[in-house]
């Protein structure tokens, strides 16, 4: 019941992104379909490996709301959070409690086995 019920803020959180990303329309807007044509699975992949780690961790996910609020907050949403260097937003103070690092490695690791050089961390976060 908790997994079903984490999975639903999860949705729930993700569908509240995209609504409020269609708000604002630009000529150079971002699109969902920006990788179908170089990693078609990208969705996929994303998909199930947020999944297998839900199944073994249900404490993710409220952790991977977390983690987005921190990237946000900081400097605007651009997965900054995700860089490792002396001085970045992941080793600032704040930042020491954060979770959910190592399942965006292990997306990554795997989408970079799929297509190779194709894809930045940013869309898998």
């Amino acid at each position: 019941m908790k997994m079903k019920m984490m999975m639903m803020v999860v949705a729930l959180m993700m569908v509240t992104v995209v609504v409020r990303g269609n708000e604002y329309e630009y000529d150079d807007s971002l699109s969902f379909s920006y990788y179908h044509g170089s990693c078609p699975e990208l969705e996929r992949i994303i998909h199930n490996k947020v999944h297998e780690w839900l199944k073994n961790d249900s404490t993710l996910a409220p952790a991977l709301m977390r983690l987005h609020f921190h990237d946000c907050v900081v400097r605007g949403c651009d997965a900054s959070i995700l860089l490792n260097h002396l001085g970045s937003e992941r080793s600032a103070a704040a930042s020491k409690s954060l979770r959910g690092f190592e399942l965006i490695d292990d997306i990554k690791a795997e989408v970079e086995k799929r297509c190779p050089k194709t894809v930045s961390c940013a869309p898998t976060f």
